[in-house]
């Protein structure tokens, strides 16, 4: 029967699995720590992508992971993310947009012809928090600013109704204007 004695203290135990509790609960030495001081001789096993990151431990694998994650596809570039490729295929995409020769999937299709379009629509709103909302608003205000979104006004915003004001907003619009000094003639 194998014994596994802690290097801190001198202990035996008869298993690892009780020495990686008794390690975890008297030294703070988490599991992942144990395993590769005591199974790997304290080399941490290193993303085989070259990027020299440490990488996490599986537990399905019940190992560490080959990977960092995402890092694969550095090697395996088996969904295009090899950025001269992406750039070539998205110069591509965009001239055949242009040329007709591809065209959207939900062209000319609104929520109430098809069932997809309205599931998509939910889904987005549901994903949309107050959260979200709040970096989506302070990005967009951003790139208002800096000139990267045009700011619309009058009939070219989206919420242009016509011309169609009432009375009272007009009328407030020429107080405000006068009450900042401006001169009407």
């Amino acid at each position: 029967m194998e014994k596994y004695n802690c290097k801190r203290c001198g202990r035996d135990f008869g298993s690892y699995k009780s020495l990686r509790i008794h390690v975890g609960r008297k030294h703070k030495i988490h599991s992942t720590d144990l395993y590769v001081e005591y199974h790997l001789n304290g080399m941490w096993p290193l993303c085989k992508c070259g990027c020299n990151q440490r990488v996490k431990w599986s537990g399905v694998l019940k190992n560490f992971r080959d990977y960092c994650q995402g890092h694969q596809s550095r090697v395996h570039n088996n969904w295009g993310h090899n950025p001269k490729a992406v750039e070539a295929s998205s110069k591509t995409r965009k001239e055949q947009f242009k040329n007709g020769e591809r065209t959207v999937w939900n062209i000319g299709l609104t929520k109430e012809i098809d069932e997809r379009v309205k599931n998509n629509g939910i889904e987005t709103s549901k994903s949309f928090t107050k959260e979200r909302k709040k970096v989506y608003s302070k990005m967009m205000k951003e790139n208002r600013l800096n000139g990267t979104t045009p700011t619309l006004y009058g009939s070219s915003s989206s919420q242009w109704k016509g011309g169609v004001s009432s009375i009272q907003c007009i009328v407030r619009e020429v107080t405000d204007f006068i009450k900042n000094g401006n001169i009407l003639y």
